[in-house]
């Protein structure tokens, strides 16, 4: 009997990101990743790690579901703290028992129709601006500083900076 040595890796069958968006104003929220995967052996184990906004490596985590069908889901707790933007999967890692892995980068899981993204909004001042875009983000009445001259709109009486006062 001649056995032939595995060397096909395990395949990523979903992925999501369950809410694609959460408001962390108020206190944190907890979105879940979702990993499914396939292989014709085991899959050992499954590698989420995350991007946040300023693209730095946010978080990983690994599990070891040592199933042929594996699914995996990770409850992943973002903190009122969390920066205000976009995050990203940079990749899922998918190994099975015999070493074989397979790196799915975030283009990957575009291709595969998966959205790997997922937005973290903070609103301090519970104004409706995201802090991100908003010149003024602890003062609920002010956003926008037209002239950058550190006084907010709604209180500048001259907010182009024209030298003209503004007509109310």
């Amino acid at each position: 009997v001649v056995s032939s040595a595995d060397s096909i890796p395990p395949v990523l069958n979903s992925f999501s990101i369950v809410p694609s968006s959460v408001d962390v104003s108020n206190g944190p929220k907890t979105i879940m990743i979702n990993v499914g995967a396939t292989d014709d052996v085991n899959v050992a184990e499954v590698r989420i790690t995350l991007r946040n906004p300023s693209g730095n490596i946010w978080q990983t985590k690994i599990f070891y579901p040592d199933t042929a069908n594996a699914s995996v889901s990770w409850a992943l707790e973002i903190p009122q703290t969390a920066a205000d933007g976009n995050y990203r999967t940079t990749f899922v890692v998918i190994t099975d028992s015999n070493g074989n892995a397979k790196t799915y980068y975030t283009n990957d899981l575009i291709n595969l129709g998966f959205d790997p993204f997922f937005d973290v909004v903070v609103d301090s001042d519970g104004d409706g601006v995201r802090d991100s875009i908003d010149a003024f983000p602890l003062d609920g009445t002010e956003s926008i500083d037209t002239d950058g001259d550190g006084i907010g709109n709604n209180a500048d009486p001259d907010d182009d900076n024209d030298g003209i006062l503004d007509i109310s």
